[in-house]
């Protein structure tokens, strides 16, 4: 496995634990930064032509590929109490679009009069995604192999776990293979009849190299707050041939510490959602768990009252959602790229309240806020999110 060796200067957390001797809990967080570029495939695009449905033959991209952002991995424990440590982040990834379109190459048709003519050249444009952020299907680029990160302290401190911001001093350079959603699609219907994309033989030998850079690490030890949430949507076909149902649950798990001028320091990890299906319905998330590293504040408001701001929370472009109905008629496939950025966005601005004391935060009682809400996404169902905020 690749390792990335550095020396830093470390500046010391303010905060330590009420009982001295006890072992601190802390976790690391990678950040970094995917300046957006293109990525042209060498791969040519396979088709199933109206002329035969069941061999695919090759077609040409008609744009590349594009890289747009850093997925943040999941956060690791922390070994405590030695100057060193290493951490191991799996595959890293970066999140980015499919080409806009497939141009195919032109055939020959023979008509019913037994005569032949050539069909020219169409454009096949892809079915767009319904994120607003990634307008084209996603791409995710996943590194390989694991990113694995020795870190070091050159000044002689005895706990790598009494440091914050840990910058690495290279750029993380990887190679990495291609997966994409089932919203890939490209697929059109003319008067010489259908053309499709085989999804199943692209990517197969791509292997695109992507930067991740000005990473950092960010160690948060838990010891002041807690936040606990689950994020439920549970939905019904009620189709008296093909009833079905599926249930999607997401849990989420936060830790924070106080620093100078009550500034809160943290992390929520969001676990990749299940789900129950049920009937006619299948469901399935593609993706993984990552981490979201958050900046709160601790005041103290007109009221005389203890309350915590915490920014809107942000990430989940990596887990898209994809179901499928079947019924004696047909089959009908549906997919939501970014799923569970979606679902934030839910969080943000439909159940939580936004503070007053600072824009694109929400307001929480500092030592405990205990709140189950109900969302009524009309005929998607109704979202039931709950949420445990409190004080050790």
């Amino acid at each position: 496995m690749a390792k990335i060796i550095f020396l830093s200067y470390f500046f010391i957390l303010a905060s330590a634990f009420a009982e001295a001797g006890t072992p601190k809990t802390c976790r690391a967080i990678l950040n970094g930064k995917v300046t957006p570029a293109d990525v042209n495939p060498v791969e040519l695009p396979m088709m199933f032509y109206p002329d035969d449905p069941i061999h695919p033959r090759s077609a040409n991209w008609n744009g590349p590929l594009r890289m747009e952002s850093f997925i943040a991995p999941a956060s690791q424990v922390l070994t405590c109490g030695k100057p060193f440590a290493t951490v191991d982040f799996g595959k890293i990834g970066v999140l980015g679009t499919m080409p806009p379109a497939i141009l195919t190459n032109p055939w020959i048709k023979t008509g019913w009069d037994g005569k032949t003519y050539p069909v020219a050249p169409i454009n096949i444009a892809a079915s767009p995604s319904d994120s607003y952020e990634y307008s084209l299907p996603l791409v995710r680029f996943v590194g390989i192999p694991s990113t694995v990160i020795d870190l070091v302290s050159p000044d002689g401190t005895s706990d790598i776990c009494s440091h914050t911001n840990l910058p690495l001093p290279t750029p993380l350079l990887q190679t990495s293979t291609i997966e994409f959603d089932a919203s890939a699609r490209y697929w059109d219907v003319t008067t010489d009849g259908e053309y499709r994309w085989d999804g199943n033989s692209f990517g197969k030998t791509l292997s695109p190299q992507f930067e991740v850079k000005d990473p950092s690490i960010t160690i948060v030890c838990d010891d002041v707050y807690t936040y606990d949430a689950t994020f439920e949507w549970p939905y019904e076909i009620k189709e008296e041939l093909c009833p079905g149902s599926v249930h999607r649950k997401m849990t989420m798990h936060g830790e924070f510490g106080v620093i100078e001028d009550n500034k809160l320091v943290g992390y929520i990890d969001v676990e990749k959602p299940t789900v129950t299906s049920t009937g006619a319905v299948q469901g399935s998330y593609t993706g993984s768990k990552f981490t979201i590293y958050v900046e709160g504040h601790l005041y103290t408001d007109s009221e005389g009252k203890k309350r915590v701001d915490l920014p809107f929370l942000r990430g989940g472009e990596g887990i898209s959602w994809n179901f499928l109905w079947t019924c004696p008629f047909g089959s009908t496939p549906g997919n939501l790229p970014a799923a569970v950025a979606e679902y934030l966005k839910i969080i943000n601005y439909e159940a939580e309240m936004e503070s007053l004391e600072r824009s694109g935060h929400f307001v929480l009682q500092a030592d405990l806020d205990d709140q189950t809400f109900s969302i009524d996404k009309g005929g998607q169902g109704a979202v039931t999110f709950r949420r445990i905020w409190k004080k050790k």
